[in-house]
């Protein structure tokens, strides 16, 4: 009887887990979601840094799992309801999706990207990179921190391709050419439209990669 009791203890603990986690996540959204709503009713700028980790802007609301997930269209619609987004940041944050996530996550947050100003700057590896050790570095399963998670792996023309099909303008801000050169967009990224951390502008962020750089894009709403 000890042992079945103490067996029960245990179960009625991690049930007890399971609910006070459940309860703080749904706490967090609602959170999340009256922040939004006040943004917008106010006339700010709603600008969210998806996948953001430990990393805060001013200004700008951070959302990450385990409260937000781009792939699940009922968290978009519970968080951002019919407002419009100004701005979103993602920094190698997809190359932790499969290229058929990759899109379904631009597909989910199109509808709430304003259709003439907004704008989604994104940050992931250069597949295009002249330099091998970058490229073992940053690929999937490769040898850098967080590469073991990587699932997919991007050049500019892939990006291009795979955007124009969902419905997005593309801007190249950082890119290597199938040649190697590297490209930037009047040399120095407006960081108003969110702030790359890892980039070819901030090379010393990196001691272990000296060349590190990005490819970095800013996606419109197609008004073709």
């Amino acid at each position: 009887m000890e042992e079945k009791n103490k067996a029960m203890g245990k179960k009625n603990i991690v049930l007890f887990r399971k609910l006070r986690r459940r309860r703080y996540i749904f706490l967090e959204r609602r959170r999340l979601s009256k922040e939004i709503n006040k943004l917008a009713l106010s006339g700010y700028p709603v600008r969210l840094n998806i996948g953001s980790s430990i990393i805060h802007y001013e200004s700008w609301l951070s959302l990450d799992l385990p409260f937000f997930d781009l792939l699940r269209t009922d968290l978009c619609k519970q968080l951002f309801g019919k407002h419009q987004i100004d701005n979103i940041l993602m920094e190698h944050v997809l190359e932790h999706l499969m290229p058929s996530d990759v899109k379904m996550a631009l597909l989910n947050l199109k509808p709430y990207l304003k259709k003439n100003t907004g704008i989604i700057r994104i940050a992931v590896p250069d597949k295009n990179h002249p330099n091998p050790l970058y490229i073992e570095y940053v690929r999937p399963n490769g040898s850098g921190p967080g590469a073991n998670d990587h699932k997919s792996f991007w050049n500019l023309d892939d990006f291009i391709t795979m955007s124009n099909i969902l419905g997005y303008e593309v801007q190249a801000l950082e890119y290597y050419d199938i040649s190697g050169t590297l490209h930037h967009d009047h040399g120095i990224i407006d960081e108003s439209n969110g702030a790359i951390r890892r980039s070819a502008q901030k090379r010393n962020n990196n001691d272990e990669i000296h060349d590190y750089s990005s490819l970095i894009v800013d996606l419109k709403i197609s008004l073709k």
